[in-house]
């Protein structure tokens, strides 16, 4: 048994990318703070968690809602890594073709989870360079489509190879539009 634990955690160790780290974390949520200022959007919370939804780091900007922005911003990391889709996709997959059952079930799931489940824009799934789920990104306290736009900017420029889903951003920059309309796609 000893050397099935010993071969385990080398490999583990020699494996590095197949799991966030304190340092990636914490230069994604730098990222995302960046990506907010350098747009000019709202003040947001960055919470990043691990493939089990454990948090790793958490950044709230000085200005944003400090009641409950964190804890969107942490559903939206867990909506990601718990349901392996970004929460934009998880609302999506519940909403299309106006199905009032698919909706209940959504909205079903989100009680079950506690609350912890939240199906709107600004959760992103992470991925290994291997494609291996490493992790989520919360991002919260902008419009939906910006706070999904910050964390992908965020995880891109951050240079760990990392994939992310959705792999690009649905905002359209230079059209800037009200926080219900956005919220709303």
């Amino acid at each position: 048994i000893f050397q099935v634990l010993a071969f385990t955690g080398e490999r583990a160790m020699s494996a590095g990318t197949e799991h966030i780290t304190l340092a990636h974390a914490t230069r994604i949520c730098d990222g995302a703070v960046a990506a907010c200022l350098s747009h000019g959007f709202a003040p947001v919370t960055v919470h990043v968690c691990n493939e089990h939804g454990e948090p790793i780091a958490f950044q709230r900007m000085d200005g944003c809602n400090g009641l409950l922005t964190p804890d969107v911003a942490r559903c939206k990391a867990y909506t990601a890594v718990s349901l392996r889709m970004s929460s934009r996709a998880f609302r999506e997959k519940y909403t299309t073709g106006n199905e009032s059952a698919k909706y209940g079930q959504m909205l079903s799931m989100v009680s079950i989870s506690g609350g912890n489940l939240a199906p709107f824009p600004g959760g992103i799934v992470v991925k290994s360079n291997s494609g291996v789920l490493i992790g989520g990104v919360g991002v919260s306290g902008a419009a939906g489509d910006e706070d999904e736009f910050c964390a992908l900017q965020a995880v891109k420029e951050a240079g760990f190879g990392f994939f992310t889903e959705p792999a690009e951003h649905s905002l359209k920059l230079g059209q800037k539009r009200s926080r219900e309309e956005q919220d709303a796609k």
